[in-house]
């Protein structure tokens, strides 16, 4: 109702009240705006803190991430590799696990306030926002703490893996060198490549400076002292080869003075790319021999053998059945016999045109049929034969041998038979005078020069007597000497960083990818240092045939 003109106590009662309900009402608000202000500001403050820790949670993240990744290494030498650090990344990542777990507590801490604030009677609704942006940041932690728990299991794994590889490769070179003690030189150089490819794989894993270490003051030495003591060992082989073949030779065993030939340019090969001047010479005249030998015999293993040995057997009997008639003067049927042994020769003959026991068993028949008239065709044969291995003729060499099984005293019979053998090749002709002297000048120059260390130029200079006179001892005396004072140019290890590139090349040809492989294994051998990589030269040459 409308006050009256003149104010009662009641109306000022009420006047009072509602000023005081006015004042406590712009009081409240009052302290609800600072209190939202004080909240406003604690609640930034407390997100900025955690989004600083979780800034510094993903850099420490990255770091380590980047340290089991790789990271670009360059060497001394300009070389770069990309290295790897599990077990330091390991280190960083237990603490930095453990320190996101502790963020993870401390953002669930605040967000149990935000809980608070929304359980009192008047909320603070403009909070949410806050509220929000800090349940991310938890979130985004838990996401980065289930990440970085991956990571130190994945670089625990590969610390443990390079260890593991590390001690195998130790345990490999252990053995590596117990088989050089024992001489096996193919266990011993399997055993360091196995070595050195453990460490490769080891080191592609981790880096590590003291493997690194290893390498070169234990793998390079032992890589070093077997090539050496190998190349030594099979110097004296092939000598020991060659001696024996060349003793073979002479006894005209050939088939076993050829399977130590062989066995000599085998064992060279393993230690020098270059052929042996003395294995391929005394390889010449000993398949000179052979080929001889095959042309006038039917090897057991010849398709047409067991033919060719019946046909040999039925001209035999007829031979003897013949003989055996002419002496009973029965002439006409032995003459019968002897042209069914000559039917069987000529069919020999059909198929191998020089076979001795042929050529001979028809010369036997001649001359029991009319030995007047053979002696002179005999003579003519053998003036004929003669002629012919002047002119390097082997089919005449072959009549020559036939005719010395018929008559090996025939006058002047033996001297032609070793002159012919000269003259086409089967025995080096002796040395003149002229020649065995400028040899054995050559030689005393070499071994002069051999004393004075100068192993490449007494190497030259020996083999160019060695040429003049196969059989000058002293020549060979200092090419061996000079070959194991030089030792191998061939190496059988490289740097760590090569052999790595080495092992991607291998991985690569085997996946199928060979242009890459090539491309890899080329660059190797554009370095001086690798050109001689017995593995590396091997490889190039299996990827190349491929392709």
């Amino acid at each position: 109702p409308p006050l009256p003109a003149v104010e009662t106590p009641l109306h000022a009662a009420l006047r009072y009240y509602d000023d005081s309900h006015r004042i406590i009402g712009k009081l409240d608000k009052g302290i609800y705006d600072v209190e939202l202000k004080e909240a406003k500001t604690l609640y930034a403050m407390v997100n900025d803190y955690l989004k600083k820790r979780l800034d510094d949670f993903e850099k420490r993240g990255e770091e380590a991430e980047q340290l089991t990744e790789g990271v670009e290494l360059t060497f001394a030498e300009g070389e770069t590799v990309k290295a790897k650090y599990p077990r330091e990344a390991s280190d960083l990542l237990r603490v930095l696990t453990r320190d996101i777990a502790a963020g993870i507590d401390s953002g669930d801490k605040v967000l149990d306030e935000y809980q608070s604030e929304r359980a009192r009677p008047a909320p603070l609704d403009e909070l949410r926002p806050y509220e929000e942006e800090a349940a991310g940041y938890v979130e985004d932690m838990r996401g980065l703490g289930v990440r970085e728990d991956r990571e130190l299991a994945l670089a625990l794994e590969n610390a443990g893996r390079a260890e593991s590889l590390r001690r195998d490769g130790e345990r490999l070179l252990s053995e590596s060198r117990a088989s050089l003690e024992a001489d096996d030189f193919d266990r011993a150089r399997e055993r360091l490549e196995g070595s050195a490819g453990r460490f490769v794989e080891s080191l592609e894993l981790q880096e590590n400076p003291e493997l690194r270490g290893v390498w070169t003051a234990r793998l390079d030495p032992l890589a070093e002292e077997i090539s050496r003591r190998e190349y030594d060992y099979i110097v004296r082989e092939v000598r020991e080869l060659i001696n024996g073949a060349r003793d073979r030779y002479f006894a005209a065993n050939f088939e076993r003075a050829e399977a130590s030939l062989l066995r000599a340019e085998s064992r060279w090969a393993r230690i020098e790319p270059r052929e042996n001047e003395e294995v391929s010479y005394w390889l010449a005249l000993v398949r000179g021999a052979l080929a001889l030998r095959y042309d006038s015999t039917v090897p057991i293993t010849a398709p047409r053998y067991p033919e060719v040995s019946q046909l040999l057997s039925d001209a035999k009997k007829n031979y003897r059945d013949g003989v055996t008639l002419f002496t009973a003067s029965k002439r006409e049927e032995g003459m019968m016999k002897f042209a069914l042994a000559k039917e069987k020769t000529q069919e020999i003959k059909l198929m191998f045109p020089v076979n001795q026991e042929a050529g001979i068993l028809e010369l036997r028949i001649d001359q029991v049929i009319d030995p007047s008239t053979f002696e002179e065709a005999f003579r003519q044969r053998f003036v004929t034969a003669v002629a012919g291995t002047k002119r390097g003729s082997r089919e005449s060499y072959l009549e020559l041998e036939n005719l010395a099984q018929i008559n090996p005293q025939f006058s002047g019979m033996q001297a032609a038979l070793t002159e012919a053998k000269y003259d086409i090749g089967l025995l080096p002709r002796p040395l003149d005078n002229r020649v065995a002297r400028e040899a054995e000048t050559l030689a005393g120059r070499a071994q002069r020069l051999l004393s004075q260390r100068s192993f490449d130029e007494a190497l030259r200079i020996a083999s160019e007597a060695l040429r003049l006179d196969p059989n000058n001892a002293g020549a060979m005396r200092v090419i061996d000497r000079a070959r194991l004072s030089m030792g191998s140019a061939n190496s059988v290890l490289a740097d760590p960083n090569a052999e790595q590139e080495y092992y991607l090349a291998v991985r690569e040809f085997q996946e199928g990818r060979s242009i890459l492989a090539l491309a890899r294994i080329e660059r190797l051998l554009q370095n001086p240092a690798n050109r001689n990589n017995t593995r590396f030269n091997a490889l190039r040459r299996r990827i190349a045939a491929t392709l």
